[in-house]
């Protein structure tokens, strides 16, 4: 659990900088891949070990073990101490990760099965989507357009336009053609797994951002300027919840909320592709990421 703790914090921190670095000149959909190799290091990767000469955490062990070492050496109740500590590594730790695993898991389904009754109370189905796969609906208890399962939810404001309603849609389709609900599921075993790590949380945060960064990047990426102004209009309504008719108003507009600012102004960079880039990027974090696996 240490190694995974520490590892899964090294590889977040360096896919938060590398995001802050390259957030307007490499494509948001790789940026939002990346979020995959953290995932990977927490889920499938802990059981998994490396010879120790092999592995970064073993001088971080080797360290924290000095200290520990010289600490019992020259304290008086040291015996009395490597008992507690025993004592809380073999069971109240266990039963507070536990409890806190219990708790987040007890929200989660509390929340879904609230929210699933509340859409099933008001709603009518529009039309069916994608093959037949995506149902869509109006519903008057969602403020925002949002994808819940394979099923689209929108606002009857956002249905009075053909033009708005179409871009609508078409973004929340952009989520699942992008596995947007996996990655909802997976997030929230991560959130119910690793509770305690607050790097955990912020790379949960950060990476449904970079959904949205994605999906806008799907959607502007044959639009011309026109159609984008139009696109940053609808997200500005959905953000502020007020309606702004006027061709150009959202460049005066008070923006709300910061996240939808950026996004607006993500829409008109201009990216190019940097596959060799990307490619070294990707295969660095996998390196780090198996450096930092656990030690044998």
């Amino acid at each position: 659990m240490f190694a995974t703790i520490i590892s899964s914090g090294i590889l977040i921190c360096l896919v938060l900088w590398i995001r802050h670095i390259y957030q307007n000149k490499l494509s948001r959909l790789f940026l939002y891949f990346l979020w995959s190799i953290p995932a990977a290091r927490l889920l499938i990767f802990p059981v998994v070990s490396v010879p120790r000469r092999m592995s970064l955490i073993s001088p971080i062990r080797f360290f924290i073990d000095k200290i520990s070492l010289y600490w019992v050496l020259h304290n008086e109740n040291a015996m009395e101490f490597i008992d507690i500590h025993a004592f809380w590594k073999s069971r109240s730790i266990a039963a507070v990760w536990l409890s806190g695993m219990a708790a987040v898991l007890l929200y989660h389904i509390i929340s879904f099965l609230f929210l699933l009754r509340k859409l099933k109370k008001s709603r009518e189905l529009l039309k069916k989507t994608y093959d037949g796969n995506l149902n869509i609906y109006s519903s008057e208890a969602v403020n925002t357009p949002f994808i819940f399962g394979f099923s689209i939810y929108i606002p009857p404001k956002f249905l009075k336009d053909e033009t708005i309603s179409s871009l609508v849609i078409s973004h929340e389709t952009s989520h699942f053609l992008q596995f947007d609900q996996l990655w909802n599921f997976v997030r929230m075993t991560l959130s119910v797994i690793y509770w305690f790590h607050p790097l955990v949380w912020v790379a949960i945060k950060k990476s449904r951002e970079d959904s949205e960064y994605s999906c806008d990047e799907i959607m502007t990426k044959y639009m011309g300027a026109d159609e984008k102004r139009q696109y940053a209009r609808l997200l500005l309504e959905i953000s502020t919840g007020m309606e702004f008719k006027e061709k150009y108003s959202f460049i005066k507009a008070d923006m709300a909320c910061s996240v939808t600012s950026l996004r607006i102004k993500s829409l008109f960079y201009e990216r190019k592709k940097h596959r060799i880039q990307e490619i070294l990027i990707s295969a660095f974090l996998l390196a780090v990421m198996f450096l930092t696996l656990n030690p044998r």
